[in-house]
C-alpha cells in the first residue's frame, strides 16, 4: 500500500530527462558514466542530484535536492556547496576528502578554467546553460 501511494508522487522518467537536458546532453552524459564509468564519486550541481540519483543510482552523489537543510553540528551541507563553487581551494580540499573523480555541472567559465589547469578532462555538455561533465585522469 505504501508503495503504491509513493508512486503518484514519482515523477516520469520523461520529465526528468526534459528537466535535466540541453538537447539530450544530460541523457548522453549518463550514457558516457554508464559506458566508461566513475571509478570514485560525483561532485554535481544541485539541481541535477536526482536525475543522476535515478539514472545512477549505483554512484555516490554530493547533493540534491533533499539537503539544503541537513546540518553537520553548525556546518551546512548547501553552504558547503556554494563555498566549493566559488572557492578553489576549498573545494580540492573538498574533491580530495569526499574521493571525486567526476564533476557534472552547468557550465560556468571560472570553474571550468579551474578544473582544466589542474588536469581536468571535460566531455560533453555546452556552454549555454547545459550540464558538463568533467573527469580526473
Amino acid at each position: 500500500l505504501v508503495g503504491e501511494q509513493l508512486e503518484q508522487y514519482r515523477v516520469p522518467h520523461a520529465v526528468l530527462l526534459e528537466l535535466f537536458t540541453d538537447k539530450g546532453v544530460g541523457t548522453m552524459i549518463a550514457g558516457k558514466i554508464k559506458q566508461d564509468g566513475c571509478n570514485k564519486n560525483i561532485f554535481n550541481s544541485y539541481n541535477y542530484g536526482g536525475f543522476l540519483i535515478y539514472e545512477l543510482p549505483e554512484h555516490k552523489y554530493y547533493i540534491d535536492g533533499r539537503m539544503p537543510s541537513w546540518r553537520s553540528g553548525r556546518d551546512s551541507y548547501f553552504n558547503n556547496y556554494e563555498k566549493m563553487l566559488k572557492d578553489k581551494s576549498y573545494r580540492n580540499e573538498q574533491f580530495d576528502r569526499y574521493n571525486i573523480n567526476c564533476v557534472i555541472i552547468s557550465y560556468d567559465k571560472k570553474i571550468d578554467s579551474e578544473l582544466k589547469q589542474d588536469g581536468w578532462k571535460v566531455w560533453g555538455g555546452s556552454t549555454a546553460n547545459g550540464p558538463m561533465l568533467y573527469t580526473k585522469p
